[in-house]
């Protein structure tokens, strides 16, 4: 590969309106970038990027059903994924912010952030502000979210605000109040709840990053960027992660934290300047990418697939059953 990595953006599998967030937020950082580079035609590219790998159907699991953006065997430039989705499988090396562990292989994989921003109201908020010591703020779209809500019902110095439908009502033109009110969470809080939902991941955990707040990570599956390897977050010196079966233990472990809240918070928006802010993420995301492509490209065998869908399939039941 050149020492510019070119980048080929391939959003068809993403809703309109994401594509348009796609769109947006590459304009947005490309002009920061320095060693990547956006092209407009695939075969002027050394990757691929593909914003949302199959998962479901047989283009996810038969490699031979799966040609063309899955396969490629030497046509044109590997692809690649950077891909957000709450289902993802791993399909395809590259990026991914919610896959399962159990899915999760590191030579073909890397952790990532949530790059799209769906909320203009997040930004750094000053310590001064934070009155409250945890909140949850959100919707009970897995069982860990309902055990932490149970467990700060009776402690005074938490907040929960439960949304129905949250995400759904935020992304809406006239979701402005939905927005507003999760940002005001954010910024009258020192400790914030990131437990996993529908995914192992969470977008709040980067937006609590990005507000200079100390994040609190509930989600046994998840891999955090960075994980194994050299480079990445520092992620034990600001982030809480407490195992979904102590969710009831939260608010103990905030206070115990408390008297050093504000260097945690300090060096959680330190991270985020380092490794997902407009100035440096495509930079990062063309590294991470160009470093899986060089270890392993093409789809993975349709019999890992289905046998990480089997066990992905039990932990969520279990889950559930909880």
């Amino acid at each position: 590969m050149s020492s510019s990595i070119r980048l080929y953006f391939n959003t068809s599998g993403d809703r309109f309106w994401n594509r348009q967030e796609w769109f947006g937020m590459l304009d947005r950082l490309a002009p920061h970038a320095q060693r990547a580079t956006v092209v407009d035609r695939e075969y002027d590219a050394d990757l691929v990027v593909v914003t949302r790998a199959p998962w479901k159907g047989w283009a996810s699991l038969c490699p031979v059903a799966g040609r063309g953006i899955l396969a490629r065997k030497g046509e044109g430039p590997p692809a690649v994924a950077w891909d957000t989705c709450d289902y993802a499988v791993g399909v395809l090396p590259g990026l991914y912010a919610s896959l399962p562990r159990a899915f999760f292989d590191p030579r073909r994989h890397r952790a990532c952030s949530y790059p799209l921003t769906y909320n203009d109201r997040i930004h750094s908020f000053d310590l001064s502000d934070a009155e409250v010591l945890v909140t949850f703020h959100g919707s009970m779209t897995h069982p860990v979210r309902r055990a932490v809500v149970a467990g700060l019902a009776h402690h005074d110095r938490c907040a929960v605000e439960i949304q129905e439908n949250a995400w759904g009502d935020v992304l809406k033109p006239d979701g402005e109040n939905m927005r507003r009110a999760y940002a005001e969470s954010l910024r009258r809080s020192k400790f914030f709840l990131c437990p996993r939902g529908k995914g192992t991941g969470s977008i709040r955990l980067f937006e609590t990053m990005r507000a200079g707040r100390v994040p609190v990570v509930l989600s046994d599956d998840y891999v955090f960027h960075g994980e194994g390897l050299e480079d990445g977050p520092d992620w034990e010196s600001f982030c809480l992660v407490v195992p979904e079966a102590e969710a009831a233990t939260v608010h103990a472990m905030c206070e115990r934290a408390e008297d050093r809240w504000k260097e945690m918070a300090t060096r959680a928006r330190e991270a985020w300047e380092l490794y997902y802010s407009d100035e440096v993420l495509l930079d990062q995301v063309a590294n991470d990418l160009s470093d899986v492509a060089r270890q392993e490209t093409g789809v993975v065998g349709a019999a890992r697939i289905v046998a990480a869908i089997g066990r992905n399939a039990v932990t969520r039941t279990v889950g559930r059953l909880r």
